[in-house]
């Protein structure tokens, strides 16, 4: 497991044990902030739990986005939460853009697809017609 996706697992557990601790003290006072308590530290546990899931390439982006959400929710006695999800949001968004789908650009596949080819020819025009048409 590389660097980055053990941090972001690390930043989840994080945050849903602070929810945790969260919840604890929100339920002791009656706080009806009580319940999203419960269900962030439930969102950090699932995303933990399904990590390698949620970092597939087709995901990646609704997950990157879902974590900067559950930031913008924490408010009031949930803002201690906030900057764990800050910083799982951000791993995310880095893992993203550098992830595997994103290594080799559309144009460098189309190079490459347009040289593989046995009868490529390599006049400017057939390089042109391979970056732009497809």
């Amino acid at each position: 497991m590389d660097a980055p996706r053990r941090d972001l697992r690390a930043r989840l557990r994080a945050t849903a044990q602070l929810a945790t601790v969260v919840a604890g003290r929100l339920r002791d006072r009656g706080d009806w902030q009580y319940a999203a308590a419960v269900a962030m530290g439930a969102y950090a546990n699932d995303y933990a739990r399904h990590l390698k899931l949620h970092l597939r390439a087709e995901r990646i982006d609704d997950f990157a986005w879902r974590l900067t959400r559950h930031a913008v929710l924490c408010t009031r006695e949930l803002a201690p939460i906030a900057p764990l999800w800050e910083q799982a949001s951000v791993l995310a968004w880095q893992m993203r853009s550098v992830g595997p789908a994103q290594s080799r650009g559309p144009v460098k596949e189309r190079v490459v697809r347009a040289c593989a080819r046995p009868s490529a020819s390599f006049t400017p025009q057939s390089l042109l017609r391979a970056l732009f048409a497809g």
